[in-house]
């Protein structure tokens, strides 16, 4: 789930996961940089004062195991 937040340029980016991803890191960073890549202003890009948008993401999870916290090096 992805949401605009209203009169700034940033998103939200909530994902629910019910199993552990050792791969969830690697996923998240592909899903910003593609709602960066959808909600960048090419127009605007080469100003000085434009600013790349935001991406603030949250996973959910809700299952059983215990999750494995890992980065995308790993």
């Amino acid at each position: 789930i992805v949401y605009k937040i209203k009169n700034k340029n940033a998103f939200i980016l909530i994902e629910h996961q019910s199993s552990v991803d050792l791969k969830m890191a690697y996923r998240i960073r592909c899903y910003k940089n593609a709602i960066i890549e959808e909600s960048v202003d090419k127009k605007k890009l080469r100003e000085k004062n434009y600013r790349i948008p935001k991406v603030i993401a949250i996973v959910l999870y809700t299952g059983r195991r215990e999750w494995q916290n890992l980065l995308i090096s790993d």
